[in-house]
């Protein structure tokens, strides 16, 4: 923004028409460049300017009397100035079209005898109204103060609405954060877009709320054009504006928008909704189809082709008319009225035995019953039913429906307390998708056509309805559906007539065990299923018995037992499993697993031998541990492998080398041989007992 000024010299012309005296005085000052367009200097905002030209002429003469320069810092000093009366006049030649001396301190001033007198200048680009700067040529730097028709972040492309009581311009490219309402300092190049005036490279300056214009009311056709180019870059009212068509286009910059054509019976006009403006699936296309009325506010936006745009800042800017009513006036209405809705398909039509699709909007949602045809998740669709009741909540009956679009599935379930659920929030979430999180089974019931799960997150039962229809068929029933077993499941609240509701999850994939820790998994009786999340201490081919060790952050570990995959040491992953038991101590039996990537396991702890012997009295089972200096008494051949008797001096411990550790036996591993080991302790059976089992011979380090 600061430019070096170079002036070029002149001579002291007019100099003898000064009043010869003896006696002379001193002129300094500053000559600062205003940043922000305050219109006053503000230390350590403003910037002083080198090399600017200042000369003082007597007043009443257009003669120069002494001349000089600002020196880096923008200061000036012009010393032996006969006393006189002058005024102070800078030299403007090279400032360019953009810069114009904005202040000088006093317009004529007295240099007494011997006497310093303080004269400050400050230049900066022009202060202009919008409309001023729209007529101004491309290229000029000005600053116009206004009001933000729309945030920063409000469109994919960061265009935005200014205006003043003169008119409106667009600002493009800003380089600052604001939103709608701001009163700004704007600094800006005037340029050109799509063959209108705008303001670019923007730089704004806060100046607190402002208050725009109230935006006129145009028909379609005036803002086709923008009432003749005069509302360019104005918000604008459109009323009962039908839609007429729809589509999809990417525009500038591989940004894909959704698109209007829209008619007030004038003409059409062009709406384009701005997916950064939240006009993104499930909202789109929601009710913006053929056929449905709205009033819509809008920043008109030129197209470049001799026409204008209207784009909407928020979906709050679009009043869909009565035409199509929200679900939550049609559940609102008595029965046997027609009524149109919008909404998405929270379920298929083949999802539940029944055939009910459960619909819903932004206000809420409602089922649907006898459907006249099929219906997919995440459909959206205009439904023409007919309001109904059905177990004494509102429903829409013998259903036509028109496909809109497909896919849109990203609705996400309301949390509820399983007691909450179990009225479904008084009645305020019938219909709905919700969740319920860590509810525990207390009973089953099967049915002809279902299977009744009676659930608890401690709040109080809820039924869970598993519909043949959806999936839950032998072998998925009962399976892992049994009394003890947690649950975090998502499915739809359907009322029971009783003045209760059921929650129907719509596949088994609405039911998840949650992830606990593996601490928490030791303490749960034998029978339940459960989650954790762990790194696999060794693969699934280091031991004869295929056991695999899992340890968690918390240091806790447990064995997995004939494990239905294969893992290797160092894998982080996800087991589904049942807890069980062997040799005393709790295990994961037939569990699944998830690859998670590669984990990093705790730092393995020294104990003694004696301690490892008991596993630190059973805390440190099937946990890693090392021991150190333990000395081998006596050897003896086992099953699937050798057993050392070792003792640091202690107390005894077994370490057991599995064959399939590749263990050289006996070689190293003979009484008296001295060494350091890792490995991983395991029950032994005989109670309070535990065995060290190294993975491989780099578990030993020696003899020492």
């Amino acid at each position: 923004m600061l430019v070096a000024f170079l002036l070029a010299g002149c001579t002291n012309a007019g100099s003898e028409r000064v009043v010869s005296v003896n006696q002379t005085g001193t002129v300094q000052g500053r000559v600062s460049f205003d940043v922000n367009g305050s219109g006053a200097f503000e230390q350590g905002t403003d910037m002083g300017l080198a090399q600017i030209g200042v000369r003082l002429i007597a007043r009443g003469t257009r003669d120069t009397t002494v001349r000089g320069s600002s020196d880096a810092a923008g200061a000036y000093t012009l010393t032996d100035v006969p006393i006189g009366d002058y005024a102070l006049s800078v030299d403007t030649s090279t400032f360019g079209d953009s810069i114009q001396v904005e202040k000088i301190d006093s317009a004529g001033f007295t240099v007494p005898p011997g006497g310093t007198v303080t004269v400050n200048v400050q230049v900066s680009y022009p202060r202009v109204s919008i409309g001023a700067a729209r007529a101004l040529p491309l290229g000029r730097r000005v600053f116009v103060v206004g009001v933000a028709l729309n945030g920063s972040a409000t469109f994919s492309d960061s265009i935005a609405g200014f205006v003043d009581t003169s008119g409106a311009v667009m600002l493009t490219r800003n380089r600052s954060t604001f939103v709608v309402g701001d009163s700004l300092r704007v600094i800006a190049t005037t340029a050109q877009r799509a063959g209108q005036p705008t303001l670019d490279d923007a730089t704004v300056f806060a100046l607190g709320q402002g208050r725009a214009p109230t935006a006129p009311t145009l028909t379609t056709a005036a803002a086709a054009t923008a009432a003749g180019g005069t509302r360019d870059a104005q918000l604008v009212v459109l009323k009962n504006a039908t839609i007429s068509s729809t589509a999809t286009e990417v525009l500038r910059d591989g940004v894909s928008y959704f698109s209007l054509t829209v008619s007030d019976g004038s003409g059409n006009l062009q709406v384009l909704l701005d997916p950064k403006a939240g006009f993104v699936s499930p909202v789109i296309p929601g009710v913006y189809v053929r056929g449905n009325k709205f009033n819509i506010v809008g920043l008109l936006v030129p197209t470049g082709l001799g026409s204008w745009m209207l784009k909407p800042r928020s979906t709050a800017d679009l009043a869909l008319l009565p035409s199509v009513i929200s679900i939550d006036s049609a559940r609102a209405l008595p029965a046997g009225q027609t009524v149109t809705v919008v909404g998405v398909a929270l379920n298929g039509s083949t999802t539940f035995s029944d055939a009910t699709v459960h619909l819903t909007d932004t206000s809420g949602a409602i089922r649907l019953t006898r459907l006249q045809a099929s219906m997919a998740f995440g459909d959206s669709v205009r439904v023409a039913a007919v309001t109904a009741s059905q177990a004494g909540q509102p429903t829409l009956d013998s259903v036509t429906s028109t496909l809109i679009s497909t896919g849109h599935a990203g609705y996400l379930p309301t949390i509820l307390a399983t007691a909450a659920a179990a009225t479904a929030a008084s009645g305020t979430r019938d219909a709905q998708l919700v969740s319920v999180l860590g509810a525990v089974i207390s009973d089953t019931v099967r049915t002809s056509t279902s299977f009744l799960l009676t659930v608890s997150d401690g709040s109080g039962p809820l039924v869970v309805q598993l519909d043949q229809t959806a999936g839950f068929v032998p072998p998925v029933i009962p399976s892992i559906y049994v009394a003890g077993n947690t649950f975090n499941i998502v499915g739809l609240l359907v009322p029971t007539g009783s003045g209760s509701w059921m929650l129907k999850p719509r596949s088994p994939a609405d039911l998840t065990l949650p992830v606990i820790s593996i601490a928490a998994a030791r303490a749960l009786p034998t029978g339940r299923t459960v989650a954790v999340v762990g790194v696999a201490l060794n693969s699934s081919a280091t031991f004869s018995d295929t056991t695999v060790h899992l340890i968690d952050a918390s240091g806790a570990a447990i064995r997995l037992t004939r494990l239905r995959a294969t893992l290797a040491a160092g894998d982080s992953v996800k087991i589904t499993a049942a807890i069980a038991s062997r040799a005393g101590q709790p295990t994961l039996d037939q569990g699944t697993s998830t690859a998670l990537g590669t984990g990093l396991p705790p730092t393995a702890p020294t104990l003694t031998t004696a301690v490892a012997a008991t596993a630190a009295e059973g805390t440190r089972d099937a946990q890693p541990v090392v021991v150190n200096n333990a000395t081998i008494s006596s050897t003896a051949t086992v099953p699937n492998g050798f057993s050392l008797t070792v003792s640091d001096g202690s107390g005894n411990l077994t370490v057991l080398l599995d064959q399939k550790g590749g263990f050289t036996v006996p070689g190293i591993y003979i009484a008296g041989n001295k060494f350091n080991i890792v490995g991983l302790l395991v029950p032994t059976g005989t109670a309070g007992t535990w065995m060290l089992k190294p993975r491989s011979s780099t578990d030993l380090v020696g003899p020492l």
